[in-house]
Order: structure tokens, then C-alpha cells, then sequence
């Protein structure tokens, strides 16, 4: 018979890693969730609130937010569908009663493509085309977050200029109300 030689483990070969492992895990999610979470807060974005609708798991191509700005602000443009090239211009107004009514104010906005700013809604089709990269118009999925106290006015251009290239799935994301 031979004989047998006892060996001990060493301290190292005993360990399970399994439950660090698990707990590392748990940890990644956390982290993934509090980051999304902590994004949108420092964007200063507080989308509008539904009680309808459905929920949509569909991943987004390219993510544009709209927040509002004042004037003078970093970042801060000046946005309207009349300065988005290709668009149709706004309807003729009526003539004005004897006094003229105040100017509206423009409105301002920073408005991001992918978390890049763009400078003015000249330059949104580009942003939105160079966010796309290689894929088709057609297939991508496009998720609009505008602040909830944003004018359609601000949203207007961003439509208009998914439109235009031809992306058939632009959706405007909301947070569900209990």
C-alpha cells in the first residue's frame, strides 16, 4: 500500500469567493442605478409627471435633453422653431391692435445631445446626425427628457429636426405618478 500524504490547505485555498462575489455584484447595480439617478439630478432636469401611459423598455440611440435657461447662462441659447433651418415659417399674425403689445420675451434653453451642449438650433440636425453615427435614421430611437416647466416652443425644434432625418421613433420620457 502506499501511503498516503496528508496535506493541509492553506488559508487561501479554503475561502469561498462566491458571496464576495454576489455582494460585488449587488454593489455594481447600486452604483449603476445611484449614478442615473444622480445625473438627472445634476442636470437640474425634472421631467413631467403621468399617471397614464405605458412603461417602454425600448434602448434609446441618442438621448436629448431640453433644459430652461435664462439669458446669460452657460449654455444658454436662444431657441424657436423660426431659427431651425427647414422649417416652415410661423403663420401670419393678425394686425395688431393701435398699441402694439410687448415683444415676448425669447425663450432660452440648454439643450444636450448625448450630454454635449448644443450651441443653437442651426446645429441640432448635425449633433443629432454625428449622435447617430453608422445607424440608419429609420431604425434608431430617439427619447426626448424635457424639463416639465419647458414651452412646447423649446420642444418644437427637436421634433422638427428628428423629422427631418427621418427618425420614425422619437419618444418623450415621463415619470410615472403612484
Amino acid at each position: 500500500m502506499r501511503a498516503r500524504r496528508l496535506t493541509s490547505l492553506s488559508p487561501v485555498e479554503g475561502v469561498n469567493v462566491t458571496p464576495m462575489i454576489d455582494v460585488i455584484m449587488c454593489l455594481i447595480i447600486f452604483f449603476l442605478i445611484v449614478g442615473k439617478l444622480a445625473h438627472d439630478r445634476a442636470l437640474g432636469l425634472r421631467l413631467p409627471e403621468t399617471r397614464i401611459g405605458q412603461g417602454d423598455s425600448a434602448r434609446a440611440d441618442v438621448v436629448i435633453s431640453i433644459i430652461p435657461a435664462r439669458e446669460g447662462q452657460p449654455g444658454a441659447a436662444p431657441w424657436s422653431s423660426a431659427l431651425v433651418p427647414g422649417s416652415s415659417p410661423a403663420p401670419p399674425q393678425p394686425p395688431a391692435p393701435a398699441p402694439a403689445p410687448a415683444q415676448e420675451a425669447p425663450l432660452f434653453a440648454r439643450v444636450l445631445v448625448q450630454d454635449l451642449v448644443v450651441a443653437d438650433p442651426a446645429s441640432l440636425e448635425s449633433a443629432i446626425r454625428s449622435a447617430l453615427g453608422t445607424r440608419a435614421p429609420g431604425a434608431a430611437v430617439v427619447h426626448v427628457r424635457a424639463d416639465r416647466d419647458v414651452p412646447f416652443g423649446l420642444v418644437d425644434p427637436v421634433l422638427k429636426a428628428c423629422r427631418t432625418l427621418g427618425i420614425s421613433s422619437v419618444l418623450l420620457v415621463t415619470e410615472r405618478r403612484s
